[in-house]
């Protein structure tokens, strides 16, 4: 049984999730990526070997990828969310 390495409580669990990166500015989201998962807080770990499989898809001018394009909305928060009153 692996204990999180973050909160000290959690048993960390085989999952499938979804994860983003940005590449040059522009953000990429992954789905059904193998990771462990904190049953109590939610940490995430790659293994190396998925790490670098995203890297690589990400770096990649394959026209296997991307799988789809989905419109996603942005919002920015007001500056007054910044600012200690």
């Amino acid at each position: 049984m692996n204990r999180c390495r973050v909160c000290n409580n959690g048993v960390m669990e085989e999952q499938l999730v979804e994860t983003w990166m940005c590449r040059a500015g522009k953000w990429v989201l992954f789905r059904n990526v193998p990771a462990t998962v904190c049953n109590i807080c939610g940490e995430r770990t790659f293994s190396q070997e998925v790490a670098e499989r995203l890297a690589t898809m990400l770096d990649s001018g394959d026209s296997e990828y991307p799988t789809s394009f989905d419109y996603v909305p942005v919002f920015t928060a007001p500056h007054q969310w910044n600012s200690r009153t």
